[in-house]
């Protein structure tokens, strides 16, 4: 996750250099063992929110991170689901098609078979 560098902004002097030096503070004071803050940038800092959270104690940027991107989610899960059903629908036309055309096959094998007519050998046998 990233973290912006205006969250570090100061109120009473937005000076670049004043960032900067919060965000420094900030991220030097992550434990490097434990390889929460991975990298500081020029737009800010990237954290690993599972450490954050374990160093913490508690899972608050995960609760944050999923209530800020909750609509997002929600959108990725209907698509999905409306991915799934149409994929479904269409098996199921594929399934009905062969079913339809496996019919069809069957009735025509039937008709031919009613209407052919039986040679002298195949009425003296009954065979067709």
């Amino acid at each position: 996750m990233t973290i912006s560098k205006a969250i570090f902004n100061d109120l009473k002097s937005n000076l670049y250099q004043n960032n900067n030096e919060t965000l420094d503070n900030y991220f030097n004071m992550l434990p490097r063992e434990m390889g929460i803050g991975i990298v500081q940038n020029d737009i800010g800092m990237i954290l690993d929110i599972d450490k954050f959270d374990q160093f913490i104690g508690e899972p608050l940027v995960r609760n944050y991170y999923q209530q800020a991107h909750k609509a997002e989610h929600q959108q990725d899960a209907v698509t999905r689901l409306i991915a799934l059903q149409e994929a479904e629908a269409a098996r199921r036309a594929t399934e009905e098609a062969k079913r339809q055309e496996k019919y069809d096959q069957i009735l025509a094998e039937l008709a031919h078979h009613r209407t052919k007519k039986m040679g002298l050998f195949g009425r003296f046998f009954k065979r067709d």
